[in-house]
């Protein structure tokens, strides 16, 4: 009998026990391509209506001998065939005649394994060496290699899936040869094992999707815990979990502090992390973590209190650095308060030797009460950077001689200094607060600004019949810092509707103040049907009035309710000049973001 022969024989003898398959196999090569099929049936009944399908099947015998590669070389053209005739189940069997033996081994080449092996084929290579498993001889394991391979016909790699596809998928289905443990990460890739992975969508359609796939269990992905965890006087009131191996879970209080917990050998081993964050107030907290842990020992998470078991003595390397560290953090932090600094905005690994000097100094002179030094020797304006931002103050002249003062400008027990004159009319001056001062290109980054007092430095001047002009000029340079973006959007936004909300119960309800209102709250997302009912009110109005800004008031309102057409017609009426002066206005903001939906 020849080699192929008993290798048929061999793997029909091994098929022919699986009550659920039929081999159908012939012993010459007179099949083109494959060697025949395996039948696969959902019961044993081999009835039409349990018959699930086939699976084609290419048998190659070989005499084996005492070092048989693990794997068989194909040529390049028949993987193609095999490519497009929905892949194949390869069995090799290593025949020893001499001791009437025949050891079995498979290579799964299903449509997405035949793809892969074909595109790392270098050009011009016309053999590929496809590695071999073990093929099985209990008839459960069989099956399950034939169920894996009948999946895997369904395969296409020739159709290219649509990402919105994914939109309306219902589940996954795995078909794999191996025993799965989802209670552990797994990687499932062709290149060591043979598997398929199909969705089914929301109304019943099913495919085949290619690609290597990590599996993680639910606990393995970070999830979000809304449950204190404190140590000493620093509290956290969320935290991320996460299981990071089968007997270690981390616990992350933010980017860079974590707490690993270990479990075994009836014993729990806490270790603690921290990369020093480079936020300013990220960095303290977990500063002050780490030394309340240092110094009690103890973590609380809940209602539950965790001892270490060998608490951080004095004399840890780095600790006492730690300590060093976190009071001048909390000298900066007396610093922000004192200015009314949001400590959040500050990233100190933008802050140079320089900047640090400066707050040193500022430090001394608002905390400690320092008299400070002014190199200038006039008193003005200054601005004070670190990073990114800087603080506004004003430098006058000292008590004695040679001294000087800074003040806080924003600060609502600062006088009122500040005067404003047009330059061809500088005997006439009007008074103004400080934010008037500021000019629009550094207002976005003074941190002292204290907007939640804005109202009551324009108060503070109310009397006077320019304030409101003044304050909605201010009003409009807020809004295009919050067109501009960036972490304080919504700290101008809330400055801009405490201003408008101050113009409006000292000059009433006007259009204009209206109309700001509106596109503040277009901003915050809260515009309400009541509020639409008015503009739409403003915007018949507009339409019969015959003022020199009906045509603008009546574009503003089609802009806040968003009807593009009309914008499109009633930019088309306004002149040169007014489309100039509009494109000016924070209203217009509303027209670029219209125009690019």
């Amino acid at each position: 009998m020849s080699v192929e022969a008993l290798a048929v024989a061999e793997i029909m003898r091994i098929v022919s026990r699986c009550t659920r398959l039929e081999p159908v196999l012939a012993t010459q090569d007179r099949v083109p391509l494959t060697d025949g099929h395996i039948d696969v049936w959902s019961t044993g009944s081999n009835a039409n209506r349990d018959w699930d399908g086939r699976v084609n099947v290419q048998v190659k015998g070989r005499t084996k001998k005492k070092n048989s590669a693990p794997n068989f070389r194909l040529k390049r053209d028949v993987l193609e065939a095999h490519l497009k005739n929905q892949g194949v189940l390869l069995l090799c069997v290593d025949v020893d005649q001499k001791k009437g033996k025949a050891v079995p081994s498979y290579a799964m080449l299903t449509p997405f394994k035949i793809q892969r092996i074909l595109d790392a084929l270098p050009e011009g290579q016309q053999t590929a060496s496809v590695p071999l498993l073990k093929f099985p001889r209990s008839p459960g394991e069989v099956e399950r290699i034939m169920r894996v391979a009948l999946a895997g016909s369904r395969q296409n790699p020739f159709f290219h899936t649509d990402p919105r596809f994914f939109e309306s998928v219902r589940h996954f289905t795995i078909s794999t040869v191996d025993n799965l443990d989802f209670q552990s990460p797994m990687r499932l890739s062709l290149d060591e094992t043979a598997f398929v992975v199909e969705v089914t969508t929301e109304n019943g359609s099913r495919m085949a999707i290619d690609g290597d796939f990590e599996i993680l269990p639910s606990d393995y992905m970070p999830q979000e815990r809304d449950l204190h965890v404190s140590a000493g006087d620093v509290v956290y009131e969320r935290f991320t979990v996460q299981r990071i191996a089968g007997d270690q879970t981390c616990v992350t209080l933010e980017d860079g502090l974590s707490i690993v917990f270990r479990l075994g050998e009836g014993r729990r081993a806490i270790n603690v992390n921290i990369d020093y964050p480079s936020n300013f107030v990220a960095r303290q907290r977990a500063l002050g973590f780490m030394i309340g842990l240092a110094d009690t020992g103890q973590i609380a998470i809940g209602d539950r209190t965790l001892t270490m078991e060998e608490p951080l003595a004095a004399e840890t390397p780095g600790l006492g650095e730690m300590r060093d560290h976190l009071q001048f953090l909390e000298s900066l932090r007396d610093l922000f308060d004192t200015l009314g600094v949001d400590g959040a905005l500050v990233d100190l690994d933008d802050l140079t030797d320089e900047h640090f000097g400066n707050l040193r100094v500022l430090y001394d002179v608002f905390v400690k009460g320092a008299a400070p030094g002014n190199t200038t020797e006039r008193p003005g304006r200054t601005f004070v950077s670190f990073g990114e931002w800087a603080v506004m103050l004003v430098v006058v002249q000292g008590d004695g001689a040679d001294t000087w003062r800074y003040i806080d400008p924003f600060h609502p027990d600062s006088p009122q200094m500040f005067r404003w004159a047009a330059q061809n009319e500088q005997d006439k001056t009007i008074p103004v607060t400080a934010y008037d001062v500021v000019e629009v290109e550094h207002l976005p980054r003074v941190v002292n600004l204290r907007l939640d007092l804005i109202d009551a430095a324009y108060e503070r001047i109310a009397q006077a019949e320019t304030t409101a002009a003044v304050a909605n000029q201010c009003m409009r340079d807020l809004l295009d810092c919050v067109d501009a973006g960036g972490p304080r959007r919504e700290e101008f936004l809330r400055g801009a509707e405490r201003l408008n909300e101050w113009i409006i119960r000292h000059d009433g309800e006007t259009a204009v103040h209206l109309l700001n209102r509106w596109q503040i709250a277009w901003r915050n997302e809260a515009l309400t049907n009541a509020d639409r009912m008015k503009i739409r009110g403003l915007k018949r109005e507009s339409v019969r009035s015959e003022g020199e800004m009906a045509v603008q008031q009546e574009l503003a309102c089609a802009l806040l309710l968003e009807e593009r057409h009309e914008v499109e017609y009633l930019t088309g009426r306004l002149t040169k000049g007014q489309r100039t002066a509009m494109e000016g206005w924070p209203i217009w903001e509303l027209y670029r973001k219209l125009a690019l939906d």
